[in-house]
């Protein structure tokens, strides 16, 4: 049997619990008290007079408004006794004064319908049942007595009968609406418990593995000497190493956690998954880095979780939020693991039809009513410390993904959980690549109508957002004024060349300064016709990532779209391991900080104090990059930028050079461009920004990589071996042909045919004026232009015309203009043949 002491506690945090309902509003209350009996008062006594007013009951009543007015300076010294009293106030005494003044006024109409309104609003803001039934039905019998004991009768003179569905219509609402605010209230609690468990939860495995790692430092450290000072201690390489690689894989760690409980809050508040991070991932790398990062407690329970990876397989989606899921499920498994002989088996297969991961273990297993539940919010099975969102975040994580996550099991022998994923070349990837690319925005640079316009067709299909430009200097005058995440970038074009306005973006030249610092590393790549080599080289040289040679079709648009926006980053900053950085600054503990950020990164680095130092030790020191002040005695920054970019050694000249400086407007910009320095960034950027330009500066001397191998073609000089060319490569045409557009289709061709018969004219003009450069340019032109309408025999003419004139610098005897505009016509008829057949 309970004690009255329960019961008093009980009592006490129902109490509590309602006032803290409404804590936060208890000054409000009290203003519109005391004006409504102000307003009142003055109304029913001197302007709307009513048979009974007592001014002095009315003043008591005010008076015990008073705490609730002065609330916030009050609950200090009156926290414990404010949830009895708001009780009492609102429940019985406020309750108590309306009914005596109904009774005494003979339940007139204002009196009855101001009742009538305030009893539903005291049982809202009274939230508790068994308190308003305690007390206001005690303040109804109270007021009843006191007017009987007072008057000697109580009259319900003006009370109507018909008040009777009314009154009831009020009190029954109002308990529902109390009701429902009870139960939010209470889901609330419930909510912020579970959040704050799943919270716990993520924090627990981290800080897991932090003091994991901490105890394997200390065991690497030598031990602390308190009774020896300044003694200097060697560690071995080995151990440093060792010891960076932990604080790199614990930062790693917190930087998922955070993610993951970032997600979990979004999830909470109704928000969908984040797609925008989805790349393309490998399943077996996932499922490694689960057992491998996972906080066993004992080597015996690593022991029981067994692999089979040797169907890897590919699935668009987050890595981290995959990796998470699986963290879930093997924990749930790993709750049994004291019963004899368990284990765990992890599988990975792949078949026509779905590729899955399938985690297995040999526990108690699950009823069929608890499969049915099991993905449910806030369900959980044997597990009392659970809070039930791992299972049901699973689930949104693997929809999201695209997949569905099922579980089955036998009681008493073993559960399966599998997460099916869609295959990567799949319609429902597609779907959520289109979903992401729909906030993408891509660049088509190129002076040829037809190319831009086949381009942008392609994009289009594609969900990409777009915009064009006919040249170099059009696109650079857009790039500053927009954020692009994707260029295409032709090579050879009139006013200015695509590598040249492309080595003016990633140097920043006349962008502001986050502008440029931005087109650092967004992806460009080179669209040409040009030969594979030269197209190498100048890809390369200008700090382009990669290229595609003419001409570019859907499929290979779409490699390029994957490559640029859906490869898994694997280093967030490439290039830095092993690299040699001198810091050049006067203040040593600006160099001291900037090397405890490099270092951990593989980073070594290098010193000086000056520019004339810095300039000693270059001679040197095999350094890939240099980070100078802008500001320094002897030599500033801007003095060694104009000293390294006109010295004599080549790989000086060239040596890249960061600056810091108090200043990042853009004439300090523009300066530091002209001294020679590559970027100029401000003293208080953030550490991942200086990373990152360290890192494309780097890595621009990477090799670059095609998207496409290049076509052979045979130079020849003899009219009649072209003649064994086909007109049109079909393989080309089929491609236009499933844009889907009739009037594109003829669009494009007549753009060609006119654009042709210019560049044509053109090469005459050029090659009578022996004008070697717009020879070249006009016969690449052509050269591009024919390869991406398909005209095979007209592109083979052009090569050969184009290679003579780079290997040569002039054409062989041969009749071109004549044999290019034949060409020409025999191509105009074969295509306007083909669009007749199509519109049949």
């Amino acid at each position: 049997m309970r004690s009255p002491r329960h019961f008093s506690s009980a009592l006490t945090q129902r109490a509590r619990t309602v006032f803290e309902t409404f804590e936060s509003i208890m000054p409000l209350l009290g203003i519109f008290s005391i004006v409504w009996h102000v307003t009142a008062y003055i109304s029913w006594a001197y302007i709307y007079p009513q048979p009974y007013e007592s001014l002095l009951l009315r003043s008591v009543h005010a008076l015990l408004v008073l705490p609730l007015l002065f609330y916030p300076w009050l609950k200090r010294y009156l926290s414990t006794l404010f949830p009895a009293y708001y009780l009492f106030f609102t429940l019985f005494a406020t309750s108590f004064f309306f009914f005596f003044m109904a009774m005494k006024n003979e339940w007139s109409t204002v009196w009855t319908i101001s009742t009538f309104c305030t009893v539903p609003v005291l049982i809202m803001i009274g939230c508790d049942l068994l308190y308003i039934g305690l007390f206001i039905p005690s303040a109804y019998a109270l007021s009843y007595l006191t007017v009987l004991f007072l008057d000697g009768d109580v009259r319900f003179t003006h009370f109507q009968g018909a008040y009777f569905p009314i009154v009831l219509f009020a009190v029954s609402g109002s308990l529902v609406a109390n009701s429902w605010t009870h139960f939010r209230h209470r889901t609330r609690i419930s909510l912020l418990q579970n959040l704050s468990g799943s919270i716990a939860n993520e924090m627990k495995t981290p800080l897991h593995a932090i003091g994991i790692a901490i105890e394997a430092i200390k065991a690497m450290l030598p031990e602390r000497r308190h009774e020896v000072e300044n003694v200097s201690i060697t560690i071995p390489e080995s151990a440093l190493t060792g010891i960076r690689d932990l604080i790199d894989q614990e930062a790693e760690t917190i930087r998922r956690s955070n993610k993951i409980i970032d997600s979990i809050l979004k999830s909470l508040n109704g928000n969908a998954i984040d797609q925008q991070q989805f790349r393309r991932c490998s399943v077996a790398k996932a499922v490694s880095q689960v057992v491998e990062t996972f906080g066993f407690e004992s080597p015996e329970d690593r022991a029981r979780v067994h692999l089979d990876l040797s169907k890897d397989f590919d699935y668009f989606g987050d890595r981290d939020l995959l990796v998470h899921c699986l963290f879930n499920l093997l924990n749930n498994a790993l709750y049994y693991k004291n019963r004899p002989g368990f284990s765990i088996d992890i599988s990975t297969q792949v078949d026509d039809q779905a590729q899955r991961i399938i985690i297995r273990d040999n526990g108690p297993g699950l009823t069929s009513d608890q499969l049915e539940k099991i993905f449910e919010p806030f369900y959980t099975v044997d597990k009392p410390e659970g809070n039930g969102l791992g299972l049901a975040f699973c689930r949104r994580v693997t929809e999201s993904f695209g997949g569905t996550i099922v579980c089955r099991s036998i009681p008493g022998k073993w559960t399966e959980f599998v997460l099916d994923l869609p295959k990567y070349e799949s319609a429902k990837v597609d779907q959520l690549k289109k979903e992401q690319l729909s906030r993408k925005k891509v660049l088509i640079v190129d002076d040829q109508a037809a190319n831009r316009i086949m381009l942008a067709r392609y994009l289009s299909d594609m969900n990409c957002q777009y915009d064009q430009a006919v040249n170099g200097q059009v696109a650079l005058e857009m790039a500053a004024k927009k954020r692009y995440d994707l260029i295409l970038m032709d090579i050879e074009m009139p006013v200015l060349n695509g590598d040249e306005a492309v080595k003016k973006l990633r140097t920043g030249e006349g962008i502001e300064p986050s502008m440029a610092l931005y087109y650092w590393d967004i992806p460009i790549i080179g669209i040409t016709a040009l030969p594979e080599a030269e197209a190498k080289r100048r890809t390369h040289e200008s700090g382009m990532d990669a290229y595609a040679l003419k001409p570019v079709d859907k499929t290979q648009l779409k490699r390029i779209i994957d490559s640029s926006f859906f490869q898994e980053e694997e280093e967030p900053f490439p290039g830095l391991m092993g690299a040699a950085i001198l810091l050049v600054d006067d203040n040593l503990m600006t160099r001291e900080f900037l090397k405890a950020l490099l270092e951990p990164l593989g980073v070594r680095v290098y010193q000086a104090e000056n520019g004339a130092i810095a300039l000693e030790l270059l001679q040197e020191l095999p350094v890939d990059l240099v980070i100078v002040d802008l500001e320094m005695p002897v030599m500033g920054g801007l003095e060694i930028a104009t000293a390294l970019r006109n010295h004599t050694d080549e790989k000086l000249r060239h040596l890249p050079i960061i600056s810091l400086g108090k200043q990042t407007d853009l004439d300090t910009a523009e300066k530091t461009k002209r001294s020679g320095i590559d970027l100029h960034l401000g003293k208080q950027t953030r550490r991942g920004e200086l990373f990152k330009a360290i890192s494309v500066l780097l890595d621009h001397n990477r090799p670059q990589k095609t998207l496409r191998e290049e076509g052979t073609s045979i130079p020849t000089n003899s009219p009649d071996e072209y003649e064994a060319f086909s007109v049109l490569d079909m393989s080309v045409i089929e491609t236009l042909q499933q844009l889907g557009e009739p009037d594109l289709l003829e669009q494009l061709v007549g753009l060609f045919i006119s654009d042709s018969s210019k560049l044509i004219d053109d090469l005459e003009g050029a090659m009578q004026r022996q004008d070697l450069e717009v020879t070249q340019r006009a016969s690449h032109t052509l050269k591009g232009s024919s390869a991406s309408m398909g005209a095979a025999r007209l592109h083979a003419i052009t090569t050969t015309m184009n290679h003579q004139l780079r290997a040569q610098g002039n054409l062989e005897e041969l009749s071109w203009i004549d044999l290019l505009r034949n060409t020409l016509d025999i191509t105009e008829k074969a295509l306007k043949n083909l669009l007749q057949v199509n519109r049949q």
